[in-house]
């Protein structure tokens, strides 16, 4: 597969209005006013904007329906892919339709078919399987990050740093442009460092010095700026029903009762919390075709890790999510690219499928974990499972009668080089599980 690129010359300027008394601009120049009247579409109006954007969906319906060609376009950026054998008669089939409705398209800045090319300011294009060890090994289309992009967004960082300033004006500028590089970037890493870079957007203090929060989310931001991996989706998916499964549940105990919330009548005190008995379980089946085939492991958090997670009740779903994450750092090797994993706390997965939690700790550990699907190119899915149906739960609690039952086998581990790491991620978010 190929991509390629067109845009149109002069774009607004090539379509007249259809009644020329509807397009007056008055315009100062020192003391004189002059009226100009318009035969084509005005720069800068909105008018202009829904005007042309219904012919261009009007141009790229045609090019689909007449000439069987996948294209696209935003504004009057047109893009299109094709396989290798028709993507040049497809690339000038484009440009000769426009022809034929009086349109012409900037030479300058056509883009010939290729396998890679930069269309609005990322680089998209198609891996054969062999010319990237980002990628699979599989035909895939990718989108990566511009490495000019990259270079121009780690100097504004630098210019931060060194003045040890961030005003909410750059602060807004730095979020816009990396949430666009978020999406090109694979999973939801980066997503929990802009946070801090949002609270200085919107902040009504006039201290403008960086924090401990913004220094730390910066040197995340350039850790993953200088390693960037592609987002990419395979040509030909994991058959649906071959798909790895992940059942994962944890719990605390409060007194003698196991709980999965904190009620409202009882202070929280993060040295009781830490205190408290807790447990996490999952059952991991490689093939859902063959759910007999599974692999049980449990165990409890120790206390100075729940310590470091427990500043507030967010240590509830933070248990919920370090149950799903557990399994996939120690047995990746059981874990195909895509997998559905299956919670039964609301709040844990909407941290884990956005990329960021409540607060800074939880931040920290849900990027690192999108960080290793990275190097490991997994791509999970989360869905929502009653704790009635979660097969894990039982696991959780020591309880394996069941999973034995089914034909599961239990996968004993030392989980302490595991949780030293998962404590220096609550105070770095540098630190990722892909460290030695």
């Amino acid at each position: 597969m190929t991509v390629w690129g067109q845009d149109h010359e002069s774009a607004y300027r090539q379509l007249p209005v259809k009644d020329k008394n509807n397009a007056y601009v008055l315009h100062r120049v020192r003391k004189e006013l002059y009226l100009f009247r318009h035969a084509v579409l005005l720069f800068g109006a909105v008018s202009s904007v829904w005007g042309y954007n219904r012919f261009a969906d009007a141009l790229v319906a045609i090019t689909r329906c007449l000439l069987l060609i996948l294209v696209g376009h935003y504004v009057d950026d047109f893009a299109g892919t094709e396989w290798n054998h028709t993507a040049d008669s497809g690339f000038q089939g484009f440009a000769d339709l426009g022809t034929l409705f009086g349109t012409t398209m900037k030479k300058s800045k056509e883009q010939r078919p290729a396998r890679e090319h930069k269309l609005l300011g990322a680089r998209l294009g198609f891996c054969d399987g062999t010319t990237n060890p980002h990628l699979p090994r599989t035909e895939c289309a990718y989108v990566r990050v511009d490495p000019e992009r990259a270079t121009r967004l780690r100097k504004e960082i630098n210019t931060c740093q060194s003045k040890n300033t961030l005003t909410p004006e750059v602060a807004s500028q730095l979020c816009g442009k990396f949430t666009f590089v978020a999406s090109t970037i694979f999973g939801r890493s980066g997503r929990s460092a802009l946070k801090p870079l949002y609270g200085r957007q919107h902040s009504v203090n006039n201290n403008c010095k960086l924090t401990d929060q913004i220094c730390q989310s910066f040197r995340m931001l350039c850790t993953i700026l200088d390693d960037p991996r592609p987002r990419w989706k395979p040509m030909m998916g994991t058959p649906s029903n071959n798909r790895p499964l992940i059942y994962a549940d944890a719990f605390f105990l409060l007194g003698e009762k196991k709980t999965r919330s904190w009620p409202n009548d009882v202070p929280w005190e993060p040295k009781t919390v830490a205190a408290t008995k807790n447990g996490w379980g999952c059952v991991i089946i490689p093939d859902q075709s063959r759910p007999h085939e599974g692999v049980m492991i449990r165990g409890e958090i120790p206390a100075d890790v729940v310590t470091a997670y427990c500043s507030s009740k967010a240590y509830i779903y933070f248990l919920e999510a370090l149950a799903q994450i557990i399994p996939v750092v120690i047995r990746p090797d059981l874990i195909q690219r895509e997998y559905i994993a299956y919670i039964d706390n609301e709040a844990a997965k909407h941290a884990l499928v956005k990329g960021y939690g409540s607060v800074k700790e939880v931040n920290n550990l849900v990027s690192a974990f999108w960080r290793f699907c990275e190097h490991r190119t997994l791509m999970p899915w989360f869905e929502r499972v009653s704790t009635q149906a979660n097969v894990s739960d039982a696991i959780s609690r020591d309880d394996l009668s069941d999973g034995f039952s089914r034909g599961w086998t239990l996968f004993d581990v030392d989980l302490t080089e595991l949780f030293n790491k998962i404590r220096k991620i609550a105070a770095d978010p540098t630190v990722d599980f892909s460290q030695d």
